[in-house]
């Protein structure tokens, strides 16, 4: 299990030295690489620890596409990456969000966006904390991104690694 708060993504304390790197959490889905700043991520936990709730008020929601979901007792937004790569082209009020708990994804990371929103992305295997050269960040052409339904903006270049192109997951496209 990762937790973040026990690697803090270091920043240099001098104005004189370039920030040439970032630490990152790199997983993959449906045959793309994508990262998330070390930071961004809370853990990774086993699929065991999210529940559904058992509050009166969220058991009436239950029904709906959207089931209150809860890790350590706090709601979390559950989402699918493959849901969004698979159906690219389908709005978003069309797009089947609903966990299915008994998925084949034993792993999910807890992510949070800027605005505080807890958000849980299932996978397949453990992700790998990597460093990411900044200078290899390029901005992906819009007709890519659409191709991967808008869920990164930019990419990084990784020449020497066995897959090269790491997409810079956009938390906010997932809400």
């Amino acid at each position: 299990m990762l937790d973040s708060s026990s690697q803090p993504a270091t920043l240099p304390t001098s104005s004189d030295t370039p920030l040439d790197s970032c630490e990152a959490i790199v997983f993959q889905n449906q045959g793309y690489q994508f990262a998330l700043p070390l930071a961004a991520v809370l853990r990774i936990v086993q699929r065991s620890a999210i529940a559904l709730s058992q509050n009166p008020i969220d058991l009436e929601h239950r029904h709906s596409s959207y089931p209150i979901l809860l890790f350590e007792n706090q709601p979390i937004r559950f989402i699918d990456i493959s849901r969004h790569l698979l159906q690219p082209g389908l709005s978003e009020s069309d797009r089947p969000l609903s966990p299915k708990l008994g998925s084949v994804h034993p792993l999910v990371m807890i992510a949070q966006t800027r605005n505080g929103e807890l958000i849980g992305i299932p996978m397949s295997h453990p992700p790998e904390v990597i460093k990411l050269p900044l200078q290899e960040i390029m901005l992906l052409p819009p007709f890519y991104r659409s191709q991967i339904a808008n869920l990164a903006s930019h990419a990084v270049l990784m020449p020497c690694a066995e897959q090269s192109l790491i997409l810079l997951l956009d938390l906010q496209a997932l809400l």
